[in-house]
């Protein structure tokens, strides 16, 4: 969270086997066609819901962090996060099971 970022990627098109290539960190850092990046998803889900701030407190603690986002915006980003740590508990849930079952 440093700020405003902009990324330009160049995708790579192979006319051998017609596939595209796209830079694979670009992917990690920010989903595709989205403009905020996954660690202020993350920081707006903690603030939320682990620290319970208000989405005006939680708009105030990343303008001090030169990252303008609206009230409509963050409420939007702390479902996503809801729906990505849903998502990531899903596809943990077998490793999860089996660590219960080995600790009885």
């Amino acid at each position: 969270m440093a700020g405003p970022f902009v990324a330009i990627q160049t995708a790579l098109h192979c006319s051998a086997c017609s596939n595209i290539f796209y830079s694979k960190t670009l992917r990690q850092i920010v989903q595709p066609g989205c403009k905020v990046a996954y660690d202020v998803i993350a920081f707006i889900g903690r603030a939320l819901f682990q620290r319970y701030r208000t989405t005006l407190e939680v708009q105030d603690e990343l303008l001090a962090k030169n990252v303008r986002i609206s009230i409509s915006e963050i409420n939007h980003l702390g479902h996503k996060f809801i729906s990505y740590l849903a998502f990531g508990h899903r596809l943990a849930m077998p490793r999860i099971r089996q660590k219960m079952k080995l600790a009885g």
